[in-house]
């Protein structure tokens, strides 16, 4: 929808100019009022720069309300990510790591149940392609 716009008022208060302009659809109705200011001078183009940013916003705002659709809005599923073989064993590896730390400090002993059972799983699981994951540690 064609814009336009005219100045409909200007003056100074307390040393700024206020101009105020009105902006007109393509139907002759005015549909927004705005004010600028300036606290100094300008360059001629100065108004109508302000005035073509401004009708460009409001053909923007009236092509992204063609976009809208009233009713529900639906909310995609998030997607599921596939947590593959890959994805586990450095799950395993990284926990096994802090198992690891806590024993150093001698916070858990070496037999514990749980990092006992973790090392095996990943000795058991473990694949060539999974040595990469030990080159962070």
């Amino acid at each position: 929808m064609p814009y336009t716009a005219a100045v409909v008022s200007k003056q100074i208060k307390q040393g700024q100019l206020h101009v105020v302009l009105e902006y007109y659809n393509a139907h002759g109705e005015g549909i927004l009022r705005d004010e600028m200011v300036s606290r100094s001078n300008q360059d001629d183009n100065w108004i109508m720069n302000e005035v073509m940013r401004r009708i460009k916003d409001l053909e923007g705002v009236d092509i992204l309300y063609n976009r809208i659709v009233t009713g529900t809005v639906k909310i995609p599923a998030p997607e599921k990510k596939v947590v593959t073989l890959y994805d586990k064993y450095a799950q395993d590896l990284n926990n096994f790591s802090r198992y690891l730390a806590a024993l150093r400090q001698g916070i858990i002993p070496i037999d514990r149940t749980e990092f006992v059972a973790l090392r095996e799983k990943l000795k058991t699981n473990f694949r060539p392609e999974y040595l990469e994951l030990f080159m962070g540690l």
